[in-house]
Parts: C-alpha cells; structure tokens; sequence
C-alpha cells in the first residue's frame, strides 16, 4: 500500500512539474521569401522568367514540453509571383500587331506548417534554437495578367497550377523575451521544396530562402 501511495505521490507531483514547465503561446508573424525556379524553357519560347519576392501572413502558435523541447505551427497565408518577359530580338513581329512585353503570374496559397525543436541556449531573455517540420501549402486562387507594350492589360486563362504544395523546412529561432509572458523572435529559414508549383513552367521543385518576424503572447 505504501509503495501504490509512493507511486503515485511521484507521479503527482512530477506531472505539477511538468506542467510548470509547459507553456503555450500565440502570435503573429511574418515572412520575407526569396524562391529559386528551375524554369523549363522551350525551343518556341523566346524570353526568360524572372522571379518576384514573396511573403507569408498568419497566426502562429508554440507550446514548450520542457524547458529545451516545443513544437511550433502557423496558419498562414502566402503571396507567390514570377513572370514571363518576352524577347523579340530573334522574332520578326508582324506590322500593326500589338505585343505583350511579359505576363504577370499570382499564386494564394493557404498554409498550415508544423515544427518540431529545441533550445541550444536558454537564458532567461534571450534562447536560441533550431526547429524543422513540414510546410504544407493549399492553393487558393490564381492571375495570369499580359501587360503590353502600351501599357494595356488582358487577363489570361490560368495555367495548371499545383492545389497543394509540401515541403520542408529548417529554421533557427534567435527568441528575445520582454517579460514573463511577451517575446519577439526572428528565424532564418531553409526550405526545399518536394513537388513544383506549376509542371509546364517548371523543371523540378522550388528552393526558397528568407526570414520570420514573430511576436507572441504566453497563455500560461
């Protein structure tokens, strides 16, 4: 009976500890991205594709097992963009007809990333901490817009665009703590891609690069 009462008085009380230990907060953040294409390009195709910052929007949220080990996710939105330029100098255009000088692409994408890391250092203000997980991503909406040489604008029918995009990424958190309960964080991020945003434009899946901008409030 006393070895029961033991057990479960350890049990009890490493279960306080624990959830002392264990934190959940939510945030917003932001993101700057940079993308590497592999463009496919065609023996009729005269231009070259040109590739456009993009960012991500969201919530985020974090909850810490432990003082070294949390996980991490986010609801975000993304905003993706490249382009066509055209290049007549090999192409003799026909008199009297209108050129498009490039087509403007726009991708939305609904994402829902997930993080598994942990604290290499973890001072009391500031904690530093590697985290990698997978960035799935769920095509929303998309424009195809040519804009020509005199400034006139058509839309285009969309191209064959992937509905969902993965792959995954490695971050390193540099988190600094205002208080007990608000801290900001900025991650560098690596993120290779596993499947292309759209087959005909491109060779093989995208490489992107870039940085997070957090700020989170602790729930408990």
């Amino acid at each position: 009976m006393r070895r029961i009462i033991l057990f479960l008085s350890v049990v009890i009380f490493s279960n306080y500890l624990f959830a002392q230990k264990n934190q959940l907060s939510i945030g917003l953040s932001g993101s700057l991205d940079t993308y590497d294409y592999n463009f496919r390009l065609n023996e009729n195709q005269y231009g070259e594709y040109e590739t456009n910052p993009a960012f991500s929007l969201g919530l985020n949220f974090k909850y810490n097992f432990s003082e070294k080990l949390f996980a991490k996710g986010k609801f975000q939105y993304s905003g993706k963009k490249y382009k066509w330029i055209y290049d007549y100098t090999l192409v003799e255009p026909v008199a009297g007809t209108l050129l498009a000088e490039y087509v403007d692409y726009k991708l939305d994408y609904v994402g829902i990333p997930f993080f598994i890391g942990y604290y290499i250092l973890n001072g009391d203000k500031f904690k530093m901490g590697p985290s990698a997980g997978l960035v799935p991503e769920f095509f929303i909406n998309s424009s195809q817009t040519a804009i020509y040489t005199d400034g006139s604008k058509e839309e285009c029918e969309p191209s064959d665009f992937n509905k969902i995009l993965l792959s995954a990424q490695i971050n390193l958190a540099f988190e600094y703590h205002l208080g007990n309960k608000l801290f900001i964080s900025m991650e560098p991020y690596f993120q290779p891609g596993f499947n292309t945003i759209n087959r005909d434009h491109m060779e093989s899946p995208s490489l992107s690069y870039g940085g997070t901008v957090s700020i989170n409030y602790k729930l408990n």
